[in-house]
């Protein structure tokens, strides 16, 4: 029996690429990830296991973080496992959507992801005031 896979294809800025990275690998069910120049040129392509998600990331950051570097502008390439994601009506995202979608631009996403953060970091203080 074969899987089913699709493909989702995020532009972002170069100083974004590992931070879009290692959010699309935590979200799960990711096979493989490539990074296209602006050219649509294939600059690295990685096969996401778990071996690779355990014992390879720093040799596959730093290869990342010298891709950034190098390019103002990329694509990344996401083949994930299972059922694409239905659109949704109620303008919610679907559980387990990457961080920054083809319809929203890597900026936005950046800001979606810091303004969730900071939400996070506030809760976590305010917990913390409660407890002492």
């Amino acid at each position: 029996m074969t899987e089913k896979t699709y493909t989702e294809r995020i532009k972002v800025a170069g100083d974004q690429i590992l931070s879009v990275v290692r959010t699309v690998i935590h979200e799960g069910n990711v096979r493989r990830l490539i990074i296209r120049n602006e050219d649509d040129r294939v600059l690295i392509e990685i096969p996401v296991t778990f071996g690779v998600v355990g014992v390879l990331v720093a040799p596959v950051a730093a290869a990342l973080g010298a891709i950034a570097a190098l390019v103002t502008h990329c694509t990344i390439e996401i083949e994930r496992v299972g059922e694409p994601p239905r659109p949704s009506t109620s303008g919610e995202k679907p559980a387990g959507e990457a961080a920054a979608s083809a319809e929203q631009p890597a900026e936005e996403a950046a800001a979606d992801e810091a303004a969730e953060k900071a939400d996070a970091d506030e809760q976590v203080s305010g917990a913390a005031a409660d407890v002492t």
